[in-house]
């Protein structure tokens, strides 16, 4: 069949259709083709409309901060410029509001300002328990101290952790703080942006590659993580300054006021050792996951079970009870992951030696055992006490352990009481450590006290 120019024209706008048709449709994850709304080869705030209104946001919000006036015109329209060009800024303008809005914007000019380049950002997505999250949060702003990025904190509400974070801390001062949820969908969707992704929660710690501290890699970064972050140096002195930096971020943790005051009330005034036992099994903690190999993996989940069985309330008892006979007015704290645990331990406690049970700490004892709002503000002030501790013997592979060391200022001694650090009698393996570390430190902290 000839075609000529008239059949041609005829045919030509059901061509133009059939293009625009198949340009038009993608393949969702529902496994049914739909029509794309929005093209990603172009950003959609690039349409006319949307751009001038997002610019003008922008530009609105930065002549707004406070110290804006000091800055050059020229200067903040630059930054402006930077911002609204890139998807993942402009992302975090829609979704913060208010204070951390303001907060979001001003540490964008304070960056801009140092460096004259587009800011980067450092999203810190914390995950599990307590004293996970807060070791995260320490090592991203310990990185983010030697490597300049905007810290934004997703700190997210779930079956770990039913505290919001203003349930338990005063705001940031240097840092966003975001409760997005399904945040790590939401922020990546977009093919148009440029993070680089770190999951440790779907690495191995072999496949957990540092992220180094001599230079800036130029992205932004989302990281989520339950684990301390890796880093490397080519310098040993980088290593160390990041170690210090990372301790020092505790002290920028200010518990909200009505918690301050039950901190006051519930930890000894006087020197005192603690104690943390973290001994209950993944399978007991039914309020957390009924499937914890599915929940951490299959590894993951074993060697959690292997350590935690490892931290033997036996072995707390005989410590608590070699220093109640070396010093009988000593006050201790003990901070229990169950009240089995506890009642176990004071039991064995008082049929070994005599015991004041008001020189016990906390005169009262909770039977929080789950992940609620109360009860992570209940561990909150139970991390704070053992913080407090002049010695604080504490239970292995607990990041709520480490954390309680970290929070100290001063220099408190950690000895961990673990089935390695016992022989099968019950005696300590290394007696030399205990006598530095322990009775040492307490003969000269009551000779101090009798002063």
């Amino acid at each position: 069949m000839e075609w000529n120019g008239s059949r041609l024209l005829f045919y030509l706008p059901f061509l133009f259709l059939g293009c625009w048709l198949v340009s038009g449709l993608t393949y969702s994850n529902g496994s049914f083709w739909r029509l794309s709304s929005l093209n990603y080869s172009v950003p959609y705030w690039k349409i006319p409309e949307t751009e001038r209104e997002l610019q003008q946001s922008i530009q609105k919000f930065l002549f707004s901060v406070e110290r804006a006036p000091v800055w050059e015109h020229y200067s903040l329209e630059q930054l402006a410029e930077c911002l609204y060009n890139d998807v993942d800024i402009v992302f975090w303008t829609r979704v913060l509001s208010g204070v951390q809005l303001e907060k979001f914007y001003s540490q964008l000019m304070d960056l801009y300002l140092n460096s004259n380049q587009c800011p980067q950002l450092f999203v810190i997505h914390v995950q599990h328990g307590l004293g996970n999250r807060l070791r995260v949060l320490a090592s991203a702003l310990a990185y983010v101290q030697l490597i300049p990025y905007l810290p934004i904190l997703i700190w997210e509400t779930d079956h770990h952790m039913g505290a919001k974070w203003e349930d338990l801390f005063e705001d940031l001062p240097n840092v966003v703080i975001s409760d997005l949820e399904d945040a790590f969908e939401k922020v990546l969707k977009n093919p148009s942006g440029n993070y680089y992704v770190i999951d440790y929660m779907k690495m191995t710690t072999q496949q957990r590659y540092p992220l180094p501290l001599d230079y800036a890699i130029l992205q932004h970064i989302y990281w989520k993580s339950s684990c301390v972050l890796r880093v490397v140096g080519s310098q040993p002195h980088l290593n160390r300054r990041f170690h210090h930096f990372l301790k020092s971020q505790f002290s920028k943790l200010i518990p909200t006021q009505p918690l301050k005051q039950a901190i006051l009330e519930n930890c000894p005034r006087e020197p005192f050792v603690a104690f943390h036992i973290r001994r209950r099994l993944l399978h007991e903690e039914t309020f957390v996951t009924n499937d914890p190999q599915s929940e951490y993996g299959y590894i993951s989940a074993r060697l959690i079970d292997k350590y935690r069985s490892m931290n033997r309330v036996i072995n707390f008892c005989s410590i608590a009870a070699r220093l109640l006979s070396l010093y009988p007015f000593i006050a201790m704290y003990i901070a229990a992951d169950s009240q089995l645990s506890y009642m176990r331990w004071f039991q064995c406690l008082q049929n070994k030696v005599a015991v004041d049970s008001r020189r016990i700490f906390p005169l009262s004892v909770s039977n929080c055992e789950n992940r609620s709002r109360l009860c992570i503000q209940k561990a909150l002030v139970d991390l704070y006490c053992l913080s407090r501790a002049e010695v604080l013997f504490g239970s292995f592979w607990s990041s709520f352990t480490e954390v309680a060391h970290y929070l100290n200022s001063n220099d408190q001694s950690l000895f961990y009481l673990d089935t390695n650090s016992f022989f099968r009698n019950g005696s300590i393996k290394n007696e030399t450590k205990f006598h530095v570390n322990v009775k040492e430190k307490l003969a000269y902290i009551f000779s101090e006290v009798a002063l």
